[in-house]
């Protein structure tokens, strides 16, 4: 039978190596998280611009045709 000290080094070392692969996987895992997040961030950033860009054009146009029945208002 092997030595009790040498089974519970080989077991911790065994570990260790297979925590290491863990924290490697798990890094590129949030890496790649990270950059689609950044992407989606980004997309989501251009969507508010170009509602804005919409509600600028359409709140001008509301802004218009309240002028124009307030002059029809007063000229009755």
């Amino acid at each position: 039978m092997t030595d009790p000290e040498n089974q519970t080094l080989r077991v911790l070392i065994e570990f260790r190596n297979e925590f290491r692969q863990f924290k490697s996987d798990a890094e590129k895992r949030f890496a790649a998280i990270e950059e689609r997040l950044d992407v989606l961030a980004q997309s989501f950033s251009g969507m508010v611009v170009g509602n804005q860009y919409l509600l600028g054009g359409i709140q001008g146009r509301f802004e218009k045709i309240e002028r124009r029945v307030t002059v029809l208002e007063q000229g009755r």
